[in-house]
Protein backbone atom coordinates (compact mmCIF):
# COMPACT_ATOMS: atom_id res chain seq x y z
CA UNK A 1 0.00 0.00 0.00
CA UNK A 2 2.86 2.50 0.28
CA UNK A 3 4.22 2.21 -2.81
CA UNK A 4 0.75 2.41 -3.95
CA UNK A 5 0.67 5.68 -1.89
CA UNK A 6 4.10 6.60 -3.78
CA UNK A 7 2.74 6.08 -7.10
CA UNK A 8 -0.36 8.24 -6.43
CA UNK A 9 1.47 11.04 -4.66
CA UNK A 10 3.96 11.65 -7.84
CA UNK A 11 0.92 10.90 -10.08
CA UNK A 12 -0.79 14.23 -8.48
CA UNK A 13 2.24 16.42 -8.09
CA UNK A 14 2.16 18.18 -11.72
CA UNK A 15 -1.97 19.24 -11.15
CA UNK A 16 -0.94 20.20 -7.15
CA UNK A 17 1.95 22.49 -8.11
CA UNK A 18 -1.01 24.62 -10.30
CA UNK A 19 -3.59 24.48 -7.22
CA UNK A 20 -2.68 28.43 -6.36
CA UNK A 21 -2.57 29.26 -10.03
CA UNK A 22 -6.19 27.79 -10.16
CA UNK A 23 -7.55 29.42 -6.91
CA UNK A 24 -6.30 33.16 -8.75
CA UNK A 25 -8.11 31.74 -12.19
CA UNK A 26 -10.86 30.99 -10.60
CA UNK A 27 -10.61 34.62 -8.78
CA UNK A 28 -10.17 36.36 -12.11
CA UNK A 29 -13.43 33.93 -13.49
CA UNK A 30 -10.70 32.63 -16.15
CA UNK A 31 -12.59 29.36 -16.30
CA UNK A 32 -11.46 28.21 -19.66
CA UNK A 33 -7.68 28.00 -18.26
CA UNK A 34 -8.94 26.57 -15.12
CA UNK A 35 -10.04 23.97 -17.48
CA UNK A 36 -6.49 23.67 -19.57
CA UNK A 37 -4.97 23.14 -16.20
CA UNK A 38 -7.33 20.49 -14.92
CA UNK A 39 -7.58 18.42 -18.27
CA UNK A 40 -3.68 18.40 -18.67
CA UNK A 41 -3.11 17.71 -15.16
CA UNK A 42 -5.44 14.53 -15.48
CA UNK A 43 -3.87 13.78 -18.37
CA UNK A 44 -0.58 13.96 -16.57
CA UNK A 45 -2.18 11.81 -13.70
CA UNK A 46 -3.51 9.27 -15.45
CA UNK A 47 -0.78 8.61 -17.07
CA UNK A 48 1.54 8.16 -14.21
CA UNK A 49 -0.55 6.75 -12.41
CA UNK A 50 -1.33 4.18 -14.94
CA UNK A 51 2.80 3.31 -15.89
CA UNK A 52 3.79 3.21 -12.13
CA UNK A 53 0.82 0.69 -11.88
CA UNK A 54 1.91 -1.25 -14.41
CA UNK A 55 5.98 -0.83 -13.24
CA UNK A 56 4.63 -2.14 -9.96
CA UNK A 57 2.53 -4.98 -10.78
CA UNK A 58 5.24 -6.76 -13.38
CA UNK A 59 8.28 -5.51 -12.17
CA UNK A 60 7.51 -4.64 -8.19
CA UNK A 61 8.46 -7.97 -6.99
CA UNK A 62 11.79 -7.82 -9.05
CA UNK A 63 12.55 -4.49 -8.12
CA UNK A 64 11.69 -5.73 -4.37
CA UNK A 65 14.20 -8.53 -4.87
CA UNK A 66 16.91 -6.69 -6.14
CA UNK A 67 17.58 -4.03 -3.64
CA UNK A 68 17.30 -7.36 -1.14
CA UNK A 69 14.05 -6.28 0.48
CA UNK A 70 12.45 -8.24 2.79
CA UNK A 71 8.95 -7.04 2.62
CA UNK A 72 6.81 -8.72 -0.24
CA UNK A 73 3.68 -7.67 -2.08
CA UNK A 74 0.58 -8.32 -1.57
CA UNK A 75 -1.50 -10.76 -4.04
CA UNK A 76 -1.25 -9.33 -7.92
CA UNK A 77 -5.30 -8.97 -7.76
CA UNK A 78 -5.77 -7.60 -4.46
CA UNK A 79 -2.85 -4.73 -5.61
CA UNK A 80 -4.37 -4.55 -9.17
CA UNK A 81 -8.03 -3.59 -7.39
CA UNK A 82 -5.96 -1.85 -4.80
CA UNK A 83 -4.94 0.12 -7.71
CA UNK A 84 -8.29 0.63 -9.56
CA UNK A 85 -9.40 1.83 -6.05
CA UNK A 86 -6.55 4.42 -4.95
CA UNK A 87 -6.74 5.74 -8.93
CA UNK A 88 -10.58 6.51 -8.44
CA UNK A 89 -10.22 8.02 -5.02
CA UNK A 90 -7.00 10.42 -6.36
CA UNK A 91 -9.16 11.20 -9.24
CA UNK A 92 -11.78 12.75 -6.77
CA UNK A 93 -9.73 13.94 -4.70
CA UNK A 94 -7.90 15.94 -7.66
CA UNK A 95 -11.68 17.23 -8.87
CA UNK A 96 -12.88 18.04 -4.57
CA UNK A 97 -9.41 20.89 -5.11
CA UNK A 98 -10.76 22.07 -8.21
CA UNK A 99 -14.17 22.51 -6.18
CA UNK A 100 -12.35 24.17 -3.37
CA UNK A 101 -10.76 27.31 -5.13
CA UNK A 102 -14.66 28.64 -5.03
CA UNK A 103 -14.38 28.68 -1.60
CA UNK A 104 -16.94 26.17 -0.58
CA UNK A 105 -16.58 22.41 0.16
CA UNK A 106 -19.86 20.35 -1.49
CA UNK A 107 -18.74 17.16 -0.47
CA UNK A 108 -18.27 17.58 3.44
CA UNK A 109 -21.73 15.63 3.87
CA UNK A 110 -20.69 12.56 1.09
CA UNK A 111 -16.67 12.81 2.90
CA UNK A 112 -18.10 12.03 6.19
CA UNK A 113 -20.87 9.64 5.26
CA UNK A 114 -17.32 8.02 3.08
CA UNK A 115 -15.56 8.09 6.25
CA UNK A 116 -18.16 6.26 8.30
CA UNK A 117 -19.52 3.61 6.03
CA UNK A 118 -15.62 3.01 5.71
CA UNK A 119 -15.46 2.03 9.51
CA UNK A 120 -19.07 0.03 8.92
CA UNK A 121 -17.53 -2.06 6.24
CA UNK A 122 -14.64 -2.80 7.94
CA UNK A 123 -16.36 -3.94 10.56
CA UNK A 124 -19.11 -6.10 8.98
CA UNK A 125 -16.23 -7.67 6.75
CA UNK A 126 -13.93 -8.56 9.46
CA UNK A 127 -17.06 -9.98 11.69
CA UNK A 128 -18.92 -11.95 8.86
CA UNK A 129 -15.83 -13.22 7.31
CA UNK A 130 -12.58 -12.26 8.17
CA UNK A 131 -11.14 -11.77 4.49
CA UNK A 132 -8.30 -9.95 5.68
CA UNK A 133 -6.18 -7.29 3.50
CA UNK A 134 -9.18 -7.49 0.92
CA UNK A 135 -11.61 -5.72 3.29
CA UNK A 136 -8.98 -2.62 3.95
CA UNK A 137 -8.97 -2.49 0.25
CA UNK A 138 -12.82 -2.84 -0.70
CA UNK A 139 -13.71 -1.05 1.98
CA UNK A 140 -13.53 2.24 1.44
CA UNK A 141 -13.65 1.76 -2.44
CA UNK A 142 -16.94 0.69 -1.72
CA UNK A 143 -17.76 4.16 0.67
CA UNK A 144 -16.62 6.05 -1.60
CA UNK A 145 -18.46 4.68 -4.73
CA UNK A 146 -20.63 8.05 -5.08
CA UNK A 147 -17.43 10.49 -4.62
CA UNK A 148 -15.62 8.55 -7.38
CA UNK A 149 -17.83 9.84 -9.62
CA UNK A 150 -20.19 12.65 -8.35
CA UNK A 151 -17.05 15.05 -7.99
CA UNK A 152 -15.09 14.91 -11.26
CA UNK A 153 -18.73 15.04 -12.77
CA UNK A 154 -19.13 18.35 -11.08
CA UNK A 155 -16.13 19.65 -12.19
CA UNK A 156 -17.04 18.54 -16.00
CA UNK A 157 -19.99 20.84 -15.25
CA UNK A 158 -18.65 23.29 -14.02
CA UNK A 159 -16.01 23.82 -16.48
CA UNK A 160 -18.52 23.31 -19.27
CA UNK A 161 -15.81 20.23 -20.41
CA UNK A 162 -17.27 18.28 -23.55
CA UNK A 163 -15.24 15.21 -24.55
CA UNK A 164 -13.70 17.57 -27.98
CA UNK A 165 -11.99 19.66 -24.84
CA UNK A 166 -10.48 16.34 -23.84
CA UNK A 167 -9.52 15.52 -27.39
CA UNK A 168 -7.90 18.71 -28.15
CA UNK A 169 -5.81 18.88 -24.98
CA UNK A 170 -4.31 15.31 -25.20
CA UNK A 171 -3.93 16.23 -28.63
CA UNK A 172 -1.92 19.58 -27.54
CA UNK A 173 0.02 17.67 -24.95
CA UNK A 174 1.13 14.88 -26.83
CA UNK A 175 2.42 17.56 -29.20
CA UNK A 176 4.33 19.44 -26.54
CA UNK A 177 5.90 16.42 -25.77
CA UNK A 178 6.73 16.06 -29.53
CA UNK A 179 8.32 19.41 -29.73
CA UNK A 180 9.66 18.80 -26.47
CA UNK A 181 12.12 15.59 -27.76
CA UNK A 182 13.27 17.05 -30.60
Amino acid sequence: MQLISLISSLSGIYIGTYNPQISQLRILGKNNSIKDLYLRGQIIFATTYILGSFILLIFGSLILNIIKSKTMLMEQSIMFLALIITFLECNHSIAGGILLTKNEVPFFKASITAGLLTILFLLIFFQIKNIGIIAMVLSPGIAHLYNNWKWPKEVFMQLNITTEDVKYSIKKLLTNISHFKK
